[in-house]
């Protein structure tokens, strides 16, 4: 336990970083989850309502969410490797 406490101390300056890549962890999660919830979308309104416009605003769409995955993801990494090799 002591040594968690020591480590906590050492980890204090860094917190806002913490939390930051915490936030970036949940986005990160959450384009996830809106992926999913996408594929559900190209199912109901272009392959049953054959919906010609959305089959041009989706793949558009899916490129947005996969960008901003991976630009949250990247600052996330970044942030946690940060504080990892201040506080080690």
């Amino acid at each position: 336990m002591e040594t968690y406490k020591r480590l906590f101390t050492y980890s204090r300056p860094y917190l806002l970083r913490i939390f930051s890549a915490m936030i970036f962890s949940a986005l990160v999660g959450g384009c996830t989850g809106l992926s999913a919830l996408l594929v559900k979308t190209v199912v109901d309104d272009i392959f049953v309502k054959q919906d010609q416009v959305m089959l041009l605003y989706i793949p558009l769409v899916v490129l947005a969410i996969i960008f901003l995955q991976g630009v949250f993801s990247f600052f996330h990494v970044y942030l946690i490797e940060h504080v990892g090799q201040r506080v080690i």
